[in-house]
């Protein structure tokens, strides 16, 4: 059986350990709000789905609101915010993420 995502606490770390099999592409920035929201795609094995990722601009911090999940054609389907279970493995793939796009986040806010 292969290898896949829970969604579960240290959901970061498990893509980390395998970064091999994870990629990423990066869809579209929506500038309707006044924290912009980046959506990337992602791949997993036989998982896939979206990332977004809201990012509070005067001070490039994450929301911990963020999400990763998959789609509905996907195995092992799941959602998870990055602020479910306080878990800084996901910030750190988050992170990660926009440093692709030339962005640098340091930390994250709580957007409730």
């Amino acid at each position: 059986m292969g290898k896949y995502l829970t969604g579960s606490a240290k959901t970061g770390e498990k893509i980390m350990e395998n970064f091999s099999d994870f990629s990423y592409d990066f869809i579209e920035i929506d500038t309707s709000s006044k924290n912009p929201l980046y959506r990337f795609s992602w791949r997993f094995n036989s998982q896939h789905g979206y990332v977004s990722i809201r990012i509070k601009e005067a001070s490039n911090k994450i929301s911990n609101g963020s999400l990763i999940d998959t789609d509905r054609a996907s195995s092992h389907k799941f959602d998870r915010p990055l602020g479910l279970y306080n878990d800084q493995t996901l910030f750190i793939v988050f992170k990660k993420m926009m440093k692709s796009l030339n962005i640098d986040v340091m930390e994250v806010y709580d957007d409730n």
